[in-house]
């Protein structure tokens, strides 16, 4: 990239200032540019001309199109930062940092909302106490959940429970579909060839973000796979559980190929060569939002300084956005259950 010097500018990422000198940008660099209070990573798509200058159109990455944006030239020094690795990394931790605030304000929100329904429905002589897990969902860590995709797990332990259903197995959108299908939201579509994974991205989705991507959903899918009879199901499920434990069991020696032609991006073999159970293959939404709640709390103090573990954050905070977005498509008392025998 060419550089000129002319006057010094300042910007700002969190509270470091970065002094810059004027650059001159051309067609097809990458770039962060300033929207709002926040860089993101863009790329210049087009340069045209008027009266005043250049003018570079700028499409953010992983955003549609319709939100590029025509940016002058003389505006260039006050909205773009060189991409640097050094300004990259800062730019992500500004980024993650706002998402966690926003969840916080949205959910702390949520938790004032509800205590206020308790208080208007209370005696005036009864004191109001708070669960404590509604304290525990101020808490920002790792699937954080939004109050709506918490009434499902309310729902699904009332269906078990109390009306004595069980989860229809395998689901109609098991984990496996959902997590392909967040990625193909996210115009990333992933195929198995053999034991290998071919992922097929556009041009403005950066190497890293793809990699962040499908090695956050590959420990999402393997926990899951190693958590689920162990900590994530009630009593009334157990039974189901083991019977569909034999069955995948048994796939796995018949090398079953149905079973490979469905999508799964966990592990395909564990540190003892066996072949690891696909619960994921079988399980949905329900138990999905079971795993992210206890995630939740098991990594409360944990340090998110590692790469792959602050990636892990964002990318299931990304996914919850999608399941809740999605939730009515997939979870449906009425279809989704069936009474226990």
């Amino acid at each position: 990239m060419d550089q000129r010097h002319d006057d010094n500018h300042c910007s700002r990422i969190g509270n470091k200032k970065i002094m810059l000198k004027h650059m001159s940008y051309e067609l097809n660099d990458r770039i962060l540019c300033k929207y709002g209070d926040l860089y993101y990573e863009g790329k210049i798509v087009n340069i045209s001309t008027n009266a005043d200058g250049r003018v570079f159109r700028v499409h953010y990455q992983g955003w549609h199109k319709r939100h590029d944006v025509d940016i002058p030239e003389q505006q260039s020094k006050q909205l773009f930062l060189p991409y640097t690795a050094e300004n990259l990394a800062r730019t992500k931790t500004e980024l993650e940092n706002a998402r966690l605030e926003r969840k916080r304000k949205s959910t702390c929100k949520n938790a004032s909302a509800a205590n206020a329904n308790t208080s208007t429905n209370a005696s005036s002589a009864s004191p109001v106490v708070t669960p404590r897990r509604d304290v525990n969902i101020i808490v920002q860590y790792y699937g954080c959940l939004p109050q709506s995709l918490r009434d499902i797990l309310e729902k699904d332990r009332d269906a078990v429970i109390h009306r004595r259903l069980l989860a229809k197995l395998p689901a109609m959108y098991t984990i496996d579909v959902i997590i392909y299908e967040f990625l193909n939201s996210l115009r990333i579509d992933v195929t198995k060839k053999g034991d290998k994974l071919i992922v097929f991205f556009d041009d403005d989705v950066s190497s890293s973000r793809i990699s962040d991507l499908i090695r956050s959903c590959q420990m999402i899918t393997d926990y899951f796979n190693l958590m689920l009879g162990k900590m994530l199901l009630y009593p009334p499920e157990r039974d189901q559980y083991q019977s569909e434990l034999l069955r995948l069991r048994l796939s796995n020696l018949n090398d079953a190929e149905d079973s490979k032609e469905r999508p799964h991006l966990g592990s395909t073999q564990l540190p003892d060569n066996s072949i690891p159970v696909r619960h994921t293959s079988v399980y949905g939404l329900p138990h999905l939002l079971r795993f992210f709640n206890s995630l939740t709390e098991k990594s409360e103090g944990m340090s998110v300084d590692s790469g792959p573990l602050l990636a892990l954050k964002v990318i299931t905070s990304e996914l919850v956005d999608f399941l809740n977005e999605n939730r009515e498509k997939y979870f449906s008392v009425r279809r989704d259950y069936e009474p226990q025998e």
